[in-house]
């Protein structure tokens, strides 16, 4: 049988890193809540990117966090997006 390495992880899943954009599932116009990876896809802009237009208020802020991980409103992304 041969020997497993559990510890490393180069393929797949479970790495560490920078969110990938990926569109959300709800539309703008429905109340809801956008995770970083949504708000990637609809600037069309990075991780680094959001995160740093965030500090220059580019982006609008995260309206709040679940736990550790932030979250907009749709209402908020939509207002920035039409500005």
């Amino acid at each position: 049988m041969a020997k497993q390495d559990i510890g490393s992880r180069k393929e797949g899943g479970g790495q560490r890193g920078h969110t990938k954009a990926q569109a959300p599932v709800i539309s703008l116009s429905e109340p809801g809540r956008l995770r970083v990876a949504h708000v990637m896809a609809l600037f069309a802009i990075s991780h680094s990117t959001l995160y740093q237009g965030i500090r220059e208020g580019r982006y609008p802020q995260p309206d709040g966090r679940d736990g550790r991980f932030p979250f907009w409103k749709t209402e908020t992304i939509r207002q920035a997006l039409c500005s």
